[in-house]
C-alpha cells in the first residue's frame, strides 16, 4: 500500500515513464513499390536540379572539403577532381 498518493502522483506527473513521452522510431509513408514511371520521373527532377552527377573515391578529406577522384562523370565540370564543399 502507497502511503504517499499524492507525492507519487506528483513525480509521475513531473516525471512520466519513458514509454509515455517516446515518440515513435520510424513511420513510412512513402510507396515500398512505386510505378517505373515515378522512380524515372524523380530520377529526372533530381537530375535537373543538380550541379554534378558523379562516381568517384575520396582522395582527400577535411573539415570543410571532401575531394573526389572522379571514375565517371554525367553532369559538371570535366576535371580529374571533384570539390564539395561542407
Amino acid at each position: 500500500m502507497i502511503r504517499y498518493p499524492r507525492l507519487l502522483l506528483f513525480f509521475v506527473l513531473l516525471f512520466p515513464p519513458p514509454s509515455v513521452t517516446r515518440a515513435p522510431d520510424c513511420v513510412c509513408v512513402k510507396d515500398p513499390h512505386p510505378p517505373e514511371e515515378k522512380v524515372k520521373a524523380d530520377r529526372r527532377r533530381v537530375y535537373d536540379q543538380a550541379t554534378a552527377v558523379f562516381a568517384g573515391k575520396v582522395v582527400a578529406l577535411d573539415a570543410y572539403r571532401v575531394t573526389f577522384g572522379l571514375q565517371k562523370r554525367w553532369k559538371g565540370e570535366s576535371s580529374l577532381n571533384q570539390v564539395v564543399l561542407a
